[in-house]
């Protein structure tokens, strides 16, 4: 069983090797039609790759990965989000109210 997980892994890989390729197509000495025909089947199979990884290795693994990058802040994030917290919240509206009416 874990040999599926280590191909769905590689996989997965290859995938990111494909959407690489598929850029570094254009500085190759070909035609230009030859380089759009193999930066589409780059494109094919990054996805194809990509997908039959994600199959291999399970919906829950791709769901933990997916939330683990999500997760992390940018480096200047966290800084940026402590000086929001420490500001007076001047920019901010004030919520409204039932006595707030400006028609009245």
């Amino acid at each position: 069983m874990a040999w599926r997980r280590w191909l769905g892994v590689i996989l997965i890989g290859m995938a990111g090797i494909w959407f690489a390729g598929m850029f570094l197509v254009g500085f190759l000495p070909l035609s230009v039609a030859a380089r759009g025909w193999l930066a589409l089947a780059c494109f094919i199979l990054m996805e194809v790759s990509f997908w039959a990884g994600t199959l291999i290795i399970g919906k829950q693994v791709v769901a933990r990965w997916w939330h683990r990058w999500r997760k992390r802040s940018a480096p200047g994030e966290e800084a940026q989000e402590r000086r929001a917290a420490e500001e007076p919240e001047l920019d901010r509206p004030r919520p409204r109210g039932p006595d707030d009416d400006p028609y009245r």
